[in-house]
């Protein structure tokens, strides 16, 4: 009897120190080993503002280590207007594996959002202790403007030149008092335009291209001050895409000036120049 008493005794003994000792083990195993996480985002290319979308994050384990909870911090931020918000989730991460949450989001105006995982705090197999990654992972997505219908006026002066110094170099115009370039004569082409000299040189006809003046190109800025007011931000930005717009519908090649000089001439260029508000 005294023999199995003891026995009781040391098993239990073994399993106090056991419970005792294995978290306490964990902590310290958690905290040698440091951890490898990788982050991958599935979100729309572009939403329409104030709509709810769901994009998809997915966190890769790439230990063995078993994490209890990963709780991931997660703000969604509107790069033009400034306006942001947080949230936390929770996930189970086991090792060698990877764990998926979609986060419900909406951006209440237009411009490029930022949605960012700034920090991943893993606890251990107990839930005892935890170890904070501190990130900055970034996944953009367009909140599109609102294109409004513009109503251009079209002014040009008598013969549509002005006197100029300087010229565009990267596109004809109708100057013809300063040459860009020549090209092959096409029907419908003004007598005036041609270029005897070369045509005699060469055996055919070639026309004069003129140049484009500096001065008189179309420029279009969005400056947005001080104004720290999101709404207003918002409609100034969707105002000068607007007339953006409609110089393209009109065919108006122009300037868009955001943090660079941004030309365009046609839908693909002005979509290519929204992630930049």
């Amino acid at each position: 009897v005294g023999l199995s008493v003891w026995c009781e005794l040391a098993v239990g003994t073994a399993l106090t120190v056991l419970v005792i000792l294995s978290p306490l083990t964990a902590a310290v195993f958690y905290r040698i080993i440091s951890p490898k996480i990788g982050i991958l985002f599935d979100f729309p290319k572009s939403v329409n503002k104030a709509a709810e979308f769901t994009g998809h994050i997915i966190l890769q384990n790439n230990r063995y280590l078993l994490y209890r909870r990963a709780t991931v911090t997660l703000i969604v931020a509107n790069r033009l207007t400034g306006e942001n918000q947080s949230c936390k989730i929770s996930v189970s991460l086991y090792g060698k594996s990877t764990a998926e949450f979609s986060p419900e989001c909406r951006v209440r105006y237009c411009g490029a959002a930022e949605v960012i995982v700034t920090e991943i705090r893993l606890y251990d197999c107990f839930g005892m202790t935890y170890r904070t990654l501190r990130l900055n992972q970034i996944c953009e997505v367009m909140v599109l403007p609102e294109i409004k219908p513009v109503e251009l006026t079209e002014m040009y002066t008598e013969g549509g030149i002005f006197d100029c110094d300087c010229y565009a170099g990267d596109t004809c115009g109708a100057d013809l008092s300063e040459l860009y370039d020549v090209r092959e004569y096409l029907p419908g082409d003004s007598v005036r335009s041609v270029h005897w000299k070369l045509s005699q040189k060469h055996g055919h006809l070639l026309v004069k291209q003129g140049s484009q003046p500096a001065e008189n190109r179309l420029c279009l800025a969005l400056y947005a001050g001080a104004c720290n007011d999101p709404e207003r931000l918002a409609q100034t930005a969707e105002f000068a895409v607007s007339v953006s717009a409609a110089l393209v519908e009109g065919e108006l090649r122009h300037v868009f000036l955001l943090d660079d000089a941004y030309t365009v001439e046609s839908d693909i260029d002005l979509a290519a120049i929204l992630p930049k508000l």
